[in-house]
Order: C-alpha cells, then sequence, then structure tokens
C-alpha cells in the first residue's frame, strides 16, 4: 500500500517550512482489504473451522472451530470457538451459523417486509 499524509486539512499535511518533502514527518497509514472466510470441514483437525479465504484447506491458523462433527455446520449444537490470540479458543456464545439464502430474503434484495406486504394488498 501506498504511504500517505495524515491528519487534518491539507496544509496540515504539507512539510514543515524549511524542509523538503523527502525529509518530512510523515505519518504512515496503511489500509488493509477486508478480510473474506471460509468455513469448512477439516478432515485433518476432524472439525468445522474458519479461516481467512487464503488459507482454505490449510488447519495451521484457524480463526474458529467447532469440535461437533454434525453432517452440515449449521447442525452444530456444541458451539463455536474463536482463537485468543495466544495459541487458544474461548467460546463464542454469539457465533452461530444459519443458512442464508439470498433469493428469500427481502432485505438482501433492498426490499422490506412491509413494503412487499403492501404491495400485495
Amino acid at each position: 500500500p501506498k504511504p500517505r499524509k495524515t491528519g487534518g486539512d491539507e496544509a496540515a499535511a504539507e512539510p514543515n517550512q524549511g524542509q523538503h518533502e523527502d525529509e518530512a514527518d510523515y505519518e504512515i497509514e496503511f489500509l488493509a482489504p477486508e478480510s473474506q472466510y471460509v468455513l469448512w470441514f477439516s478432515d485433518e483437525l476432524e472439525q468445522w473451522v474458519i479461516t481467512e479465504d487464503f488459507r482454505f484447506l490449510s488447519g495451521i491458523a484457524v480463526d474458529a472451530r467447532s469440535q461437533d462433527t454434525a453432517w452440515f455446520p449449521y447442525e452444530v449444537t456444541g458451539g463455536w470457538f474463536v482463537s485468543d490470540g495466544e495459541s487458544g479458543f474461548v467460546q463464542d456464545v454469539n457465533l452461530t451459523v444459519e443458512i442464508f439464502d439470498p433469493s428469500t430474503s427481502l432485505e438482501f434484495l433492498g426490499e422490506s417486509s412491509e413494503e412487499l406486504a403492501r404491495e400485495q394488498q
């Protein structure tokens, strides 16, 4: 990523008086792309895992897991555990996996259910 000047207005981002631009103090800000994740069953680990997309099929760095071996991830009853950042996992009671069908979700399509009900009357 390209470093950029940060902080305030244009004038504040200019180099200090008497300095060349290459000598100016810059605050470097890197904007990382939004991460994408993949949910898959690891035969090696014998559990459902969630990893970043570029780690698909690699059980080395797992972001979340469930030791439940349900046939489908939305059938997991044993809960999901997320990485604690220190090589361990903690249970996340708010993490769930659900089936999502965008063709049946009116909100996803940009219409609310109230609008659809009015149109059908």
